[in-house]
């Protein structure tokens, strides 16, 4: 009996204690249904200087955790978001902005006023473009290069073990060419290496023994050795891959460097990737190598303070882009003052270009998630999951539960849902940059001219020795 009456004892200072401490600390388990929208003003304000919904915007640091936007096209992506963020957001920062339809560099001169260096890559106009040769001087760059190549340019297939075989061609045949002169050391002599191994491999076999590099001339035996019909269909997979470099525009663009990538971590530097929309698909895989190895420069050692600048890059029509590192660079890269907007259309061009698991990764990365209206069903339950439950009394006063937001609501709402973090869900109409005076007025300057940057009418070419 005494056991008994200690252990009621035991039970009521336990649940006592635990009393004290819910009041004190006003955690008590949540007995209502309440859900209900945030208002925009706890996260959007016209003091921040983030990336911007209409004419207010998120914090810096919050900007840092990146945005996904998705929206059809007409659902106000670029008028709503990405032209007022590069507005609201000019100043003392960098700027990397793929820009395939052309609409966003109406903002450069407004960049250029604030103190922006305006630089434009563009293979439709190469005459005013910037010069790039994504080819590296070492192994590991030279693969991760090819891999971005093959990868965006050939059909995913069941069996990898033509692309894998053309990667290891392709990389092999980068590393001889390190052994040439610099103006050489580019995709398009690495596509003229290709063909020539393709109908007579001799000139590519005197270039392999002249570099005297014991474990390249036995890689090189190794692919040597391949079946005809082997290396026919191998070396015809790589010519599809390198395909894009046989363009003379792409071929002179690729030829040689005019920009250096420290530039983009203590200057402000704008860089608009664009083209004419006809072409977009066509040159987005260099873009994507662009991106790609300018993330890897960025993250190559922690900032100390104020040693490195605000780089935000802003990826619209990101589907035409195949970043193999996203999934890691996006999980990372916000510790090197680095923040993303990626925009899609719908959530499945993501799972498109990168697989269900890679693309759940990347969207939960994404610290914002901007719903435009005229979502898809699939988002709409989504969101309706989102938004929660609560309770209301009825006309006959009994009470009810709903969701928040319905999937239909979620789909016919002409608002702009928000769901930031771990908060509630945010709706807010934000006004388009044409409706906002102050915006006009930067869109309204003159408009940017570049500057002829033409350097080669054509790049030098190797010659192979015949004899």
């Amino acid at each position: 009996m005494k056991l008994l009456l200690l252990f009621f004892l035991i039970a009521f200072c336990i649940g006592g204690l635990y009393q004290l401490y819910e009041w004190l600390t006003g955690d008590k388990r949540k007995t209502k249904l309440d859900a209900d929208f945030e208002k925009p003003s706890s996260v959007l304000s016209s003091k921040h200087t983030g990336f911007a919904v209409g004419n207010k915007s998120f914090s810096v640091t919050q900007s840092f955790n990146h945005m996904i936007c998705l929206g059809n096209s007409g659902s106000g992506k670029t008028s709503k978001v990405l032209i007022n963020s590069l507005l609201r957001m000019r100043g003392d920062c960098v700027f990397i902005i793929n820009d395939p339809t052309g609409q966003l560099i109406a903002t450069a001169p407004a960049l250029e006023q604030a103190g922006h260096e305006v630089k434009i890559v563009n293979p439709s106009d190469i005459a005013c473009s910037q010069y790039f040769n994504p080819f590296k001087s070492d192994h590991s760059s030279i693969q991760k290069v090819v891999t971005t190549i093959v990868n965006g340019t050939m059909p995913v297939s069941k069996d990898p073990f033509f692309n894998i075989s053309c990667i290891k061609l392709i990389t092999l045949l980068g590393r001889i060419l390190l052994y040439s002169p610099p103006e050489y050391q580019n995709f398009c002599t690495v596509l003229r290496m290709l063909n020539q191994l393709n109908f007579d491999p001799t000139p590519i076999d005197r270039m392999v023994v002249a570099t005297r590099d014991h474990n390249l001339i036995t890689e090189y035996k190794g692919v040597a050795a391949f079946d005809s019909k082997l290396m026919t269909n191998i070396t015809a997979t790589g010519l599809a891959a390198l395909s894009i470099f046989s363009n003379p525009d792409v071929a002179r663009l690729t030829s040689h460097n005019s920009m250096n990538f420290d530039d983009f971590k203590k200057n402000n530097v704008a860089l608009f990737f664009t083209c004419k929309i006809a072409d977009a698909k066509f040159f987005s895989i260099l873009s994507s190598i662009f991106y790609q190895q300018l993330w890897e420069h960025l993250m190559e050692k922690l900032p100390a303070k104020d040693d490195q600048k605000p780089v935000w890059f802003i990826m619209e029509e990101a589907s035409l882009l195949t970043l193999n590192t996203l999934s890691q660079v996006i999980s990372q890269v916000r510790k090197f003052n680095v923040g993303l907007i990626l925009v899609y259309q719908d959530y499945n061009q993501l799972i498109d270009t990168y697989g269900s698991a890679t693309a759940r990764t990347i969207f939960n990365n994404c610290g914002i998630k901007c719903y435009m209206p005229g979502q898809s069903l699939a988002v709409s339950e989504e969101l309706s999951k989102l938004g929660g439950v609560f309770e209301f009394e009825d006309e006959t006063g009994t009470r009810r539960t709903r969701n928040l937001i319905l999937p239909n609501e979620a789909r016919e709402t002409s608002d702009v849902i928000l769901a930031v973090a771990n908060r509630p869900l945010i709706k807010i109409d934000p006004p388009p940059f044409y409706m906002i005076p102050s915006m006009m007025r930067l869109i309204d300057l003159p408009p940017f001219q570049p500057k002829p940057t033409k350097i080669f009418d054509t790049p030098p070419l190797i010659q192979f020795n015949e004899d």
